[in-house]
């Protein structure tokens, strides 16, 4: 068969097509099921005046990635199990043949990975940024296998577990389910003291429980006490049902209470304000809820309104989540010290006490990212207390700020693992991706002001509730027995004392400020109430009662606060009217530093420390700075840099300054390993000086650090890090100089475990341990552990109210003395 002949005309259209199709298929990457076509084609391409165009090659950019190498006894590992934590549920996968174990297409943030099999455990291995080559050695050691069963009065319900919180480890709370018998088995927990904690809907754990694991089998049994439910009413003075009034259990004689409030988001990267280990509260004390003297919200239990964390000055502290700097206070004026307040979504903020430091250059509106720096631990504001975080965190409800516990936050945040950079802030970082909405649970009443409380477990509590026309009041003290409900429970509330007032400016009435309403100080300080002035500057705020701080605030103007006290007789006929005058915004601070040479001065902190309006910025490279606005007055300024001496100058707004930097001179310190002579990084350098002047460094990679802009005089140095016992050293600075290579040895430090009893043999709880510069405090077990203790001949001694007691030892560097028994005198 002869195929008929095609015109030239057409061949010439039909070869364009093929081109324009295989071009297509060379540079967009189409398949084609036509294996010959470029073979067809060639010689065509060879031969044509037309060319297709070259298409650079794209290259997709490799996703972050982590290579988890896991090994036994020099071994590679197979059939490991792996999980990978980011402060959400963990995400696990196995080994292969290799040892090898991977999670690809992670988002980047920091990470904690551990490996178990069978009665096999790693250590923690922490990541803080992933990418695309990350790469995680996994060493597997005897742990202990737990085995037991939970028994209740009456069948458990599905979903019920137990849960495995390390106390003196660092390690992953673990959890493992109940079977339909309440029987339990978990391998893989590491050797030291752990908190076992049962959880099942409608029942109750009498009494806390610790294991101290040792690497081998052990066995637990837990009975549960049926949980009761507490079932009330909220009325007015009339008898009238109150609805959406929120209801907290306040506790009478030390039980556990169920919290009415939690906060929950599984999207949420939550990351431990501490970095190196999981810091959590070491003795009961610490704990949300712990006893505390006077007046204290009553969700916060006894009194304890966050939790304390660390143990160490001048330690980092980062933001738990991503936010916004609410507030902070730089100075240290209340029992909370300096402070800052982050906003997280859902009306959910997280409070940072006690700073030694707030961060150089945060300030309030300025975006921060979960893991950002925001100061350094301390003991501002209760000055009596050891070096501590207090940690809180707050929601926002009609107008009212609650205290919720942290703990639950705390235990599966993500640890870094180490402190990241503390460096001043010179430009405001990028706003992050908002985290999903946080979600906190509470209690309300219903539109017939009935409420009902489940999980609560025997003891005698008072119910409060809170509504928004109302002030605060409690019920009558009622007992719940356990598995029986407590019921009949009434709350009345009676109205309470009435303030209005109006706000003022210099050209008359202030529409839209906001008047707030705010009970207590420092740590347990809380909003009550909360409005915002009419057109005619004119505000109105009910159910006030006790003692309350009124704080005005208004854009473009500087705030004002005043105390009121509001007696609790017959505050139902109080009425009080305030009126308040701000001064307007509508002035300048301007200058220019000098360095002592006489050139700009730049990158130095200037900051409002006595003033109306408080404002902070940075020098430029002239040296030139601008507050803007302030208010009108008289201000002192503090000036801060980490070349020149802190100087403070006074400025009358809408003047300019020049002024000259006072000169410093400086110390470098050289900081080594006593036993290998080898530099240490990432060890604090605190220094104090004449005139209670402070400075801190961190070595770097050669154990180096340079404290400069000093004043003159004697300064004592200290080197505190980590396994490590303290060194100190006295330098003389001079004008000028830089005392060179000042050497700081640091000896390995020993580590204490054992348990305090009386003379009966029992244990105690709350006694102060110490050894030199290490202390703690015995936990509800009466265990202790002390870290980074002085070596040589030293005496253990513990104390509880005039009761005393002493241990001998002998400690070389590094030593690890496990089970030791101090006695306690009658």
């Amino acid at each position: 068969m002869r195929w008929p002949t095609i015109p030239p005309r057409l061949r010439r259209v039909g070869t364009l097509l093929e081109l324009v199709a295989v071009t297509l298929v060379c540079t967009l990457g189409i398949e084609s099921d036509l294996p010959d076509v470029h073979e067809a084609v060639a010689p065509m391409l060879a031969t044509t005046a037309f060319h297709a165009p070259v298409m650079p090659t794209v290259t997709a950019a490799p996703k972050p990635a982590i290579k988890v190498h896991v090994v036994s006894n020099g071994a590679p590992a197979a059939d490991a199990e792996v999980s990978l934590h980011d402060g959400n549920k963990p995400i696990t996968a196995k080994t292969d043949r290799d040892g090898i174990a991977r999670f690809v297409d992670v988002s980047s943030g920091p990470y904690e990975l551990w490996a178990t099999r069978e009665a096999l455990a790693s250590p923690i291995a922490r990541v803080d940024n992933v990418t695309p080559e990350s790469s995680v050695e996994l060493v597997l050691a005897a742990a202990a296998t737990v085995r037991g069963r939970v028994t209740a009065s009456g069948p458990l319900p599905s979903g019920a577990a137990m849960h495995f919180l390390p106390l003196d480890i660092d390690q992953p709370v673990r959890t493992v389910p109940l079977d339909e018998q309440g029987r339990f088995a978990i391998a893989g927990l590491a050797r030291g003291h752990w908190r076992v904690e049962a959880e099942a809907v409608g029942f109750v754990q009498p009494e806390p429980r610790v294991l101290e694991l040792d690497g081998k089998v052990a066995t637990v049994d837990i009975a549960l006490e049926r949980a009761s439910s507490v079932i009330g009413t909220v009325v007015d003075a009339n008898g009238a049902p109150v609805a959406k009034a929120t209801i907290v259990l306040r506790d009478q004689t030390g039980a556990p209470v169920r919290n009415t409030f939690s906060v929950s988001a599984m999207d949420t990267r939550w990351v431990h304000p501490l970095a190196g280990i999981r810091w959590l509260p070491a003795h009961e004390s610490q704990l949300f809820g712990a006893p505390r003297p006077g007046f204290r919200p009553a969700e916060c239990g006894r009194g304890h309104c966050g939790l304390d964390l660390g143990n160490t000055r001048g330690t980092v502290v980062h933001a738990i989540a991503n936010g916004t700097i609410a507030t902070l206070f730089p100075e240290n004026r209340t029992e909370a010290g300096r402070v800052v307040v982050i906003q997280h979504t859902g009306g959910v903020k997280s409070f940072y006490m006690h700073l030694d430091e707030i961060r150089p250059g945060l300030e309030a509106g300025m975006p921060i990212r979960a893991g950002d720096p925001i100061g350094l631990l301390g003991t501002t504001g209760i000055l009596h207390s050891a070096p501590h975080l207090h940690f809180a965190m707050t929601h926002e409800l009609f107008g009212r700020t609650w205290y919720v516990d942290p703990l639950p936050i705390i235990q599966k945040a993500v640890v870094l693992p180490a402190a990241r950079p503390y460096e001043p802030i010179l430009a405001p970082p990028p706003k992050p991706e908002l985290d999903t909405t946080l979600a906190v649970a509470t209690v309300t009443t219903d539109a017939k002001g009935a409420f009902r409380v489940d999980g609560v477990a025997p003891g005698t509590f008072v119910a409060v509730a809170y509504a928004p026309e109302y002030p605060p009041a409690g019920s009558s003290p009622f007992t719940v027995m356990g598995g029986k409900d407590a019921t009949g429970v009434i709350v009345r509330l009676n109205p309470g004392a009435l303030v209005d007032g109006r706000v003022l400016g210099p050209h008359g009435s202030i529409a839209g400020a906001t008047v707030t309403a705010v009970t207590g100080f420092g740590e347990s300080a809380n909003k009550i109430a909360m409005t915002t002035t009419d057109k005619n500057g004119e505000f109105v705020l009910r159910s006030l009662a006790g003692k309350i701080t009124l704080t005005v605030s208004a854009p473009g103007y500087g705030e004002a606060d005043r105390a009121l006290v509001i007696e609790d007789r017959d505050r139902s006929k109080v009425r009080r009217h305030e009126e308040f005058r701000l001064t307007i915004e509508d002035s300048t601070l301007r200058g220019q530093l000098f360095a002592p040479e006489g050139g700009a001065a730049a990158g130095v902190m200037v900051r409002v420390i006595e003033g109306t309006t408080r404002r902070r910025s940075i020098t430029d490279s002239q040296g030139r700075f601008t507050l803007s606005p302030v208010a009108s007055g008289h201000y002192v300024l503090e000036l801060s840099s980490p070349e020149y001496p802190t100087k403070r100058i006074t400025l009358e707004s809408g003047r300019w300054i020049e002024t000259r930097l006072d000169a410093g001179g400086g110390v470098r310190c050289i900081v080594r390993d006593a036993q290998s002579r080898s530099p240490l990084a990432g060890v604090r350098i605190e220094a104090t000086g004449p005139g209670g002047q402070t400075a801190s460094r961190t070595t770097d990679a050669k154990g180096s650090a340079d404290l400069r802009g000093l004043v003159a005089g004697e300064w004592k140095l200290s080197a505190r890090g980590a396994g490590y016992t303290i060194a100190t050293a006295v330098a003389s600075v001079r004008i000028g100089r830089v005392s060179q290579d000042v050497q700081l040895e640091l000896s390995r430090g020993a580590m204490l475990t054992g348990v305090v009893r009386d003379s009966r043999g029992q244990r105690v709880s709350g006694a102060r341990v110490s050894l030199g510069t290490a202390s703690a405090v015995s936990d509800a077990d009466g265990n202790f552990r002390l870290t980074d203790v002085p070596t040589g001949a030293g005496t253990l001694e513990a104390d509880l109210d005039g009761r005393h007691g002493a241990l001998s030892v002998q400690l070389a560097p590094g030593d690890e003395r496990n089970s030791l028994t101090i006695e306690l005198s009658d």
